[in-house]
């Protein structure tokens, strides 16, 4: 079954702080055209500087995965990313009045809730895929890090942290088995942090806009009374935090027992989505952050690179000529489309039709497809849909017995939303079997 791009419906909104700049931002998830991917817009910068949301644009990895053109950045992208893969939206543009993305509750539940408040539409085009069929490792040995990629029948994500065996965080083991489980397993799991890592973080000017709500903090050191009425002013809570018995600070409840674990997960997810696409196969990490996974993908576009390439620039087909032109769908099995100058040559060799002749209504098919041909080559990625409204002199010369044939198209007239096109059919010898005028409607994405 063929899987088509997406994009939201409609412009869909959310706000709040981030949560290391704690910069106010109302974020907009808009509708984009076919062939445009992810990408985030500054409309509080002159000009708006739109930036694409691929490992080209990855300028930054201190605690979350920061996008940048010239002095432009867009910080803690993750959250984002991961929730439009879930969500399967491959098309969007996200406009965004500040610098990072607003926190919600430290997880990507906010955004996935978003997206699914709208209904998503199928753009009429094959979304690519990456399908593993030969594995990758990525290796840091100073860091101890490991992620390999296997081939496997669907996307999944296991994952394992490693950390102090006196910290309370749970199984440090987690497998994500299909994405149909994000929503419920992964998408609720908030950020996190170590109480050591705490002062370093904030002398770096990151977590401004972190809260105890938003980010948990594991206790693994001794902290004094001092300490913690520090922590009280920084995050902002009227009663004094408590240290309890639990290990997290000021006993905030874990959603779920082993949360560090799934939320490293959906960071994964998210970072991966900087591909482009989506991956089919087994992914296993072990002690892997946003440096890793960035630099994992990387790999993994080095060793595909071919076949990425490929998949981000097909040649247009009949495919994607089926999906343009539903009223003349499907395309028969022996259709081949080629560009030759002014005109598109398109081939058929009828290898599914047993008769003698083919029919009448097979052939004014053909016509049509290949009128519509043409349109692959002009700004295909803004075209929704191609609609037959009407034809003129159409004439069959003789029968037509069932061997291989030639159609060749011309433009008569066109415009961005009307085209008229001749297209003619021809024998081995070039002889014109049956010819016509069509006239189609394009329905362009704006």
């Amino acid at each position: 079954m063929i899987a088509y791009q997406r994009t939201p419906e409609r412009s869909i909104t959310l706000e709040g702080k981030g949560l290391h700049t704690g910069a106010p931002c109302r974020l907009t998830v808009n509708p984009a055209p076919v062939n445009h991917g992810i990408s985030f817009k500054r409309t509080d910068i002159p000009e708006s500087p739109e930036i694409p949301a691929c490992l080209d644009s990855v300028v930054d990895l201190s605690r979350g995965t920061t996008l940048g053109s010239g002095d432009v950045r867009v910080h803690t992208i993750e959250h984002v990313m991961a929730a439009l893969r879930a969500c399967d939206i491959h098309n969007a543009v996200i406009d965004m009045d500040g610098p990072e993305p607003p926190v919600g509750d430290g997880s990507a539940k906010p955004y996935l809730d978003l997206l699914k408040s709208v209904r998503c539409r199928e753009q009429g085009v094959p979304r690519p895929e990456l399908i593993i069929t030969t594995p990758v490792t990525y290796t840091d040995p100073v860091d101890n890090v490991i992620i390999k990629v296997f081939p496997a029948e669907t996307f999944r994500v296991t994952f394992l942290v490693d950390y102090a065996d006196h910290l309370t965080m749970g199984t440090r083991f987690y497998s994500l088995d299909s994405m149909e489980d994000f929503d419920q397993e992964i998408a609720p799991a908030r950020t996190y942090s170590l109480l050591s890592e705490m002062k370093s973080v904030m002398q770096r000017g990151l977590g401004k806009g972190g809260t105890l709500d938003n980010n948990i903090v594991f206790i693994d050191r001794e902290i004094s009374e001092d300490e913690l009425k520090e922590l009280k002013t920084l995050f902002k809570v009227d009663h004094d935090i408590r240290l309890g018995n639990t290990g997290i600070l000021d006993e905030r409840p874990l959603r779920f027992p082993n949360e560090p674990v799934r939320h490293k997960i959906l960071d994964l997810v998210g970072d991966l989505y900087l591909l482009g696409m989506p991956v089919r196969g087994h992914v296993m990490a072990f002690r892997s952050g946003h440096r890793n996974n960035v630099v994992f993908v990387k790999k993994l576009v080095e060793v595909y690179k071919p076949f990425i390439h490929t998949l981000k620039n097909p040649e247009p087909g009949a495919g994607l000529l089926g999906a343009l032109m539903p009223d003349f769908a499907p395309v028969p099995q022996g259709w081949r489309v080629m560009k030759e100058k002014d005109q598109v040559r398109s081939v058929f060799d009828p290898v599914e039709y047993q008769g003698r002749y083919l029919d009448k209504g097979l052939i004014f098919r053909l016509l049509g497809l290949s009128a519509a041909s043409l349109l692959l080559y002009d700004k295909v990625h803004t075209i929704r849909r191609i609609v037959f409204s009407g034809v003129r002199d159409l004439k069959f010369f003789k029968d037509i017995p069932r061997r291989e044939y030639t159609f060749l198209s011309r433009i008569i007239h066109g415009e961005t939303h009307e085209w008229t096109v001749s297209s003619r059919m021809m024998s081995g010898g070039n002889e014109v079997i049956c010819e016509g005028v069509f006239k189609l409607n394009i329905e362009r994405d704006v």
